[in-house]
């Protein structure tokens, strides 16, 4: 039967041009309907260029909605047709649309030979936009097998070519990849630029799709960087586009990054509940896709944090085999991390060293910090390797993640290294480090607002109930050891002059009963004095009985010196016992007796005065035989000036007294408090090498210590702590440490370190004239309103 001349209706232009528009918008939806509606209305000839354009336009269709296979059916019948004609730009688009179908079916190597053959094919037609696109994808290819390196050479090609057309919108897709790829190989103040910058111009253009991309790479980044709130509204913002658009693959990608999201800020179900939903979405759109290899990776991660170790172990071998068949590095590297984890739990020594090593060789070779950092953290943890080893490793992580300035990831490090020792029962160097670890999350914890960080208050928890086991281990162990023979005057290390006399004078009144003031700043060794005093004096067989007068609170503060008899107040069951009559015949110290309010001020003075106590309560006078040593790091004659601090108490108090000087101006003492502290940790053999070193010397006195004997003290500790074994000290790390000590000091402009010295020596001269204005400034040697303009100028009160 003859077909009539209506059976073959051409497509007109604008039919073709109104579905591609579609296209274009992301409508795929709408797009395959018109198609559709187009082939019952017309019948198309078959190998003709009009068949084979309607064959490209389904395929993308196809592609646009997930449906790969039908994707690659299509695309085939339409190179096929126009393979053999002039349009060369077609047949490139179709390349184009290959290599994009093959990368989500996770097959790399065609997906790549499909790019490369788009490149070929956009130069014959001369379209620079093609060749963008083209190498575009190819990067996104390298990055997928983590070779940075080459894709940042695509990308910057790129750029180039868009800076020759002047083209904003594709700049900010590149942008934008350039943004994803310094996400993981770990500069992320670059990524945050990047991805700001490339987000902002979809959005101004009305690019959805490059917009919601954005806000999911932004979302991943701020969840590494541990803002949680931030990371939250990007994947919210992200969700509300991908349902209006129905982006299938990006919808994968929402789940896989917000269970991490909920997974690292210990929402555990809803972690699950999210892999699950990428898992289940990823496998409909392609069974072997390395979005399923990385939620995989990421369920295993939680699984391990719940325990669930088999569980695990089978979610790591699916990954794995996907991962690898993918050839993408950073995955297969995380994933043996994450064995590794699994071995060590299930007590298989060699398989967990086996899998720890392998994470960290891929992981330095392709140069993925944050993974990188994670794999040193957990082989640290890792009992199956040795304490060195284990040192090791956890030295390594703490450079990684303060590279990548991620405070909480070396609070987690500090934490580690703190409970590898209480391991070894070496109580002191795991306290350094806890003290470490409070730190840096307190820290967090205080700059916290909206939800940021919110997982530190977790931290600090554990610091917390770690502390109380360190502290029973502590005591345990400090009661083995005699204080008369630890805390003696010979001990006292230093050469200087004017400590020298301190001790001489601490030497000839230590049996006196006269109240004991020591003055200086944090660190200068007030404690180490007074109790040097008490253990060398008449009363060293009876007790030296701390108060911290700044830890406790006002309210407290009386009772605890005082005590109380029962009845006294609501919830006084019993008698108390005050510090006072607990410290008979012995030593009394109050530290930072500054911190005293003035109502237990009065009470304090009598009990100095007239050795005589009345408990909280009671109104019968107790005598009691205690010496009185207080110190303090405020200046107590500007606080009796102010009228925080009553002056006849400072007066008893300041019977004898002593100032001890900052470790700045007793600096010829640093190489000898080195030589003691390493001799401490048995590394003597190497104090010659160290300390012989000029360039290491001149560093370590050019630091300025404001932290005073005890800051030096604890840098010298944990960086023996954390030498390569107990034997040999790394002199190379000490001299990197000193060399990040001084960067302060070095990045000083000349104008500032003249303003420095000059404020050290007019401070110096007011202690030396005890405040007198007119001696200080003859000891300067300038006129008096010479000083008084400088005391402004420098704000010295």
């Amino acid at each position: 039967m003859k077909e009539s001349p209506r059976d073959k209706i051409s497509i007109s232009e604008q039919e073709f041009s109104s579905i591609k528009f579609l296209i274009d918008r992301k409508e795929f939806k709408q797009a395959l309907a018109e198609i559709r509606d187009l082939e019952t209305q017309k019948r198309i000839e078959e190998f003709t260029v009009e068949y084979g354009l309607i064959r490209y336009l389904l395929s993308t269709a196809f592609q646009g909605l997930g449906r790969y296979k039908e994707a690659l059916c299509e695309s085939q019948k339409a190179f096929d047709i126009l393979k053999n004609t002039t349009e060369n730009k077609k047949v490139a688009q179709i390349h184009f649309l290959r290599g994009i179908v093959y990368s989500d079916l996770g097959d790399l190597k065609r997906s790549e030979s499909e790019f490369r053959d788009a490149v070929a094919d956009y130069r014959r037609d001369g379209d620079k936009k093609g060749i963008i696109d083209a190498f575009n994808e190819l990067a996104r290819i390298c990055f997928i097998k983590a070779e940075y390196k080459k894709a940042i050479e695509y990308l910057t090609e790129c750029i180039n070519y868009c800076d020759d057309m002047e083209d904003k919108k594709t700049k900010a897709k590149v942008s934008a990849n350039l943004g994803r790829i310094h996400i993981r190989s770990g500069n992320w103040k670059l990524a945050e630029a990047y991805l700001k910058v490339s987000t902002k111009t979809h959005e101004e253009s009305g690019n959805k799709l490059g917009f919601c991309n954005g806000l999911l790479s932004l979302g991943l980044l701020c969840s590494q960087q541990r803002d949680f709130r931030k990371a939250r509204e990007c994947f919210e913002h992200a969700l509300k586009l991908i349902d209006e658009n129905n982006y299938i693959r990006e919808f994968t990608i929402y789940h896989e990054y917000a269970g991490e999201l909920e997974f690292v800020q210990g929402n555990y179900e809803k972690a699950k509940n999210h892999y699950l939903e990428a898992i289940g979405i990823g496998e409909n759109i392609a069974n072997e896709s390395r979005i399923i290899s990385q939620t995989y990776h990421l369920f295993a991660e939680l699984q391990i944090a719940k325990r669930q170790y088999d569980e695990a172990l089978s979610s790591c071998e699916k990954a794995l085999k996907i991962a690898i068949s993918l050839g993408e590095k950073i995955e297969i590297g995380a994933i043996h991390r994450a064995l590794g984890q699994i071995y060590t739990a299930k007590k298989e020594k060699e398989k967990a060293k086996e899998n720890f090593k392998k994470s960290i060789s891929i992981l330095e070779q392709v140069g993925a910090k944050f993974e990188l950092g994670k794999a040193y953290l957990e082989a640290g943890k890792s009992d199956c390797f040795d304490k060195f080893d284990r040192v090791h490793y956890l030295r390594r992580a703490k450079d990684v993640f303060k590279d990548l300035n991620s405070e909480y990831h070396e609070g987690l490090v500090q934490l580690s290294i703190s409970k590898l020792f209480y391991e070894n029962e070496e109580y002191e160097k795991a306290s350094l480090f806890l003290k470490d670890a409070e730190k840096i999350f307190s820290a967090i914890g205080r700059s916290a607002s909206g939800g940021k960080k919110s997982n530190e208050t977790k931290e600090l928890a554990s610091v917390s109930s770690f502390r109380k086991l360190l502290e029973k281990a502590l005591g345990e162990s400090e009661s083995t050891v005699d204080p008369r023979s630890r805390y003696t005057f010979s001990n006292i290390i230093t050469q200087n002059h004017k400590m020298q006399e301190i001790i001489a004078e601490a030497e000839e009144i230590k049996d006196s009963n006269l109240a004991i003031l020591l003055e200086g700043e944090t660190g200068t060794g007030k404690d180490l004095l007074a109790k040097t005093i008490h253990y060398e004096s008449k009363r060293r067989n009876k007790k030296f009985v701390v108060v911290q007068c700044s830890a406790i609170p006002e309210t407290l503060l009386e009772n605890a010196l005082f005590g109380h008899v029962k009845g006294a107040y609501t919830g006084a069951n019993e008698n108390s016992v005050g510090l006072f009559q607990e410290a008979a015949g012995g030593t009394l110290y109050l530290d930072e007796i500054a911190e005293t309010p003035l109502s237990t001020q009065v009470k304090l003075l009598r009990a100095i005065e007239e050795k005589e106590i009345t408990r909280i309560g009671e109104t019968k006078l107790k005598k009691i035989d205690v010496r009185i040593i207080a110190s303090t790091s405020r200046n107590l004659t500007e606080r009796v000036s102010k009228g925080l601090f009553r002056q006849d108490l400072y007066f008893r108090l300041n019977a004898l007294s002593f100032k001890l000087p900052l470790l700045g101006e007793r600096k010829e003492d640093i190489p000898l408090l080195i030589k003691y502290f390493l001799k401490e940790d048995g590394l003597s053999e190497e104090l010659s090498r160290i300390l012989d070193d000029p360039d290491f010397i001149e560093r370590i006195l050019g630091h300025d210590w404001p932290g005073n004997v005890r800051e030096l003290k604890h840098e010298i500790e944990k960086l023996a702590a954390l030498s390569v074994n107990n034997h040999r000290i790394d002199p190379g790390l000490l001299k990197e440490r000193m060399n990040n000590l001084s960067d302060k000091r070095r990045k000083l402009s000349l104008y500032d370190e003249v303003a420095e010295f000059e404020k050290k020596k007019i401070i110096k001269a007011l202690q030396q004239s005890g405040g007198n204005k007119s001696r200080a400034a003859k000891i300067l040697g300038i006129p008096e309103a010479t000083l008084w303009n400088k005391l402004k100028k420098h704000k010295i009160e």
